[in-house]
């Protein structure tokens, strides 16, 4: 009778479970690592980066990618009666 292994979680062929437990544990570090990165970051980042598009601390700056963007925005709205 076949072995059957279920589908999530289950032994790897050729891998002991110390080293796929070591190698999940890197995983994990790694992704903690990651997130802890992003979250230090984002609030220096995110302002720069919505300046370079064009927003200000009041909104939009005139004449930017973000106000011409703005103006497009409408044209691909659908009508909230059209989708009654």
């Amino acid at each position: 009778m076949p072995h059957h292994h279920p589908p999530f979680g289950g032994p790897i062929e050729g891998v002991s479970a110390q080293r796929f437990l070591s190698q999940l544990g890197w995983a994990v570090v790694r992704t903690v690592a990651g997130a802890v990165v992003g979250v230090t970051l984002a609030p220096v980042v995110a302002p720069a980066l919505l300046g370079v598009v064009g927003f200000g601390p009041a909104g939009p700056i005139a004449g930017t990618f973000s106000t011409i963007s703005s103006l497009n925005y409408g044209a691909f709205l659908i009508p909230w009666e059209q989708l009654l």
